[in-house]
C-alpha cells in the first residue's frame, strides 16, 4: 500500500491517483469514519455518473481482479452491486445515470457514448452533429467519398449516409442505401476515436 502525503489527502485535487494512492485514501477515510460503533460499520464508496465512463473498471482496478463485468457499450451494469473490499471498505457499482431533462440533446448523448448506438431510432440528429463538428475534408478522407460543398443544400446527413452506404454496399431490401447501418458505423467510429473531433 502506497503512502500519500497530507497535501494529497483529499479528493478535491487535480492529482491523478494510481491504484495504491486511491486505496490508501479510502482506507484513511474508513479508519477515521465518524460514528463508527462496531467493526461491522464500514465505509460505503459508490461510483455514479454517465454510462460508459469507467465506473465498473475503477471497481475492478481497486479490487485487483475482475469482480464486475465491463463492456465497450453503455448499459452493461444493470443492477446496483456491492463488493466488500475488506472489513473496513465496501464498494458499490451503480448503473449509469442519465437525466435527459438536465443533459444535452439525445444526439449529443449518442455521440458522447452515453446512449447505446444499437438501440437508436433517430440517427439523422447525431450524424448531423458529427458533420457540423468534423471538417468535410476529414469525412471525405476517412470514408473515401466526395461530399457536396459545405454551403450546399445537399450537404446533409441523409446524403452523407447514402454515399457511405452505397460505397460499402449496405443496401435495404428495396435496394436503396441503408442509412441506419451507415449511421451506426459512423457514430461508432466517432465514439471510439476512429473519427477524430478536436
Amino acid at each position: 500500500m502506497e503512502k500519500i502525503s497530507k497535501k494529497e489527502l483529499g479528493f478535491n485535487t487535480i492529482h491523478q491517483f494510481n491504484r495504491g494512492e486511491l486505496l490508501a485514501l479510502l482506507k484513511h477515510y474508513s479508519k477515521n469514519l465518524k460514528g463508527r460503533e462496531t467493526n461491522k460499520d464500514r465505509l460505503m464508496v459508490g461510483t455514479v455518473g454517465f454510462p460508459n465512463v469507467g465506473k465498473s473498471s475503477v471497481i475492478n482496478v481497486l479490487c485487483g481482479i475482475k469482480r464486475v463485468g465491463v463492456a465497450n457499450r453503455p448499459g452493461k451494469t444493470k443492477h446496483f452491486q456491492t463488493l466488500n473490499l475488506d472489513e473496513d471498505l465496501c464498494l458499490c457499482d451503480c448503473p449509469g445515470l442519465v437525466f435527459p431533462s438536465f443533459a444535452n440533446s439525445k444526439a449529443e448523448m449518442m455521440t458522447c457514448g452515453v446512449l447505446n448506438i444499437d438501440t437508436m431510432r433517430d440517427y439523422i440528429g447525431p450524424v448531423q452533429l458529427i458533420m457540423s463538428r468534423v471538417p468535410k475534408e476529414v469525412l471525405e478522407c476517412q470514408y473515401k467519398i466526395k461530399l457536396p460543398p459545405r454551403d450546399s443544400d445537399r450537404y446533409t446527413a441523409s446524403i452523407f449516409l447514402q454515399l457511405i452506404a452505397s460505397s460499402k454496399g449496405w443496401l435495404t431490401g428495396s435496394a436503396t442505401p441503408n442509412e441506419a447501418i451507415a449511421a451506426r458505423s459512423i457514430i461508432r467510429d466517432y465514439t471510439t476515436g476512429k473519427l477524430l473531433y478536436v
